[in-house]
């Protein structure tokens, strides 16, 4: 779902960084708004996944000798817990994984609520209020989890896949966030340009680097 999201948010770079890519003015604005929300939801999403994996970091992968002994419990209706996803956390201590889902769980709740009124004209103070500061929360947000992927990682684990994940998801995030600073000026008109459209159009490249690299580390996991 990150990968998805992040393909929607490069799709509103390109047309908020050069929106003459549709001549209508209106058309341009609307796809830019919808691509943003696609994004934005796809990003819930998956954070919503992020977290339910952080919970069942030690649940098997089923795929090779796993798949064999899963049917075998189906046959027996004696699905193992091994094999039964957990909901909520019980029992052992946070890992950094999961203070990290948590985070980002928040923060993409706070973001959507941009992408949201983003779809609709809104008068300069609504604006600020629940379209561009939900953005600068839930980019700090990002930050935040980023930050604590960072730390899961290893601070110098350069050459893991885990460290370019959290690296590349950081600059989308900061991206993101400094978007929604400079749409404080948005009307003043000189930031609008390098200021908003600058920063998100390389959030969203960085975002899905990001996902790429998590896409390559799972499927390197489970060859």
């Amino acid at each position: 779902m990150f990968t998805l999201g992040s393909i929607f948010w490069c799709v509103n770079g390109l047309f908020v960084m050069w929106p003459t890519l549709i001549p209508d003015e209106h058309v341009s604005e609307r796809v830019a708004a919808w691509t943003a929300f696609a994004g934005g939801w796809s990003f819930q999403i998956g954070a919503i996944f992020a977290l339910v994996e952080s919970i069942n970091v030690r649940h098997p992968f089923v795929t090779g000798d796993a798949v064999a002994e899963m049917k075998q419990h189906i046959k027996k209706h004696q699905l193992g817990d091994a094999y039964r996803l957990k909901w909520r956390r019980t029992g052992t201590p946070p890992s950094l994984g999961y203070r990290a889902a948590v985070v980002q769980i928040f923060a993409a709740s706070i973001f959507t609520v941009s992408v949201i009124t983003g779809l609709f004209d809104l008068s300069w103070p609504l604006r600020v209020a629940i379209f561009w500061t939900p953005q600068v929360l839930g980019g700090f947000g990002f930050i935040v989890a980023s930050l604590i992927y960072l730390q899961e990682a290893g601070y110098t684990k350069f050459a893991t896949f885990g460290w370019h994940v959290a690296f590349w998801n950081l600059i989308g995030a900061v991206g993101f966030m400094l978007c929604g600073v400079f749409g404080y000026w948005e009307e003043a008109g000189w930031g609008q340009f390098w200021g908003m459209a600058f920063n998100t159009f390389y959030g969203g490249w960085a975002f899905l680097i990001g996902s790429v690299v998590q896409l390559a580390e799972v499927i390197v996991k489970n060859k």
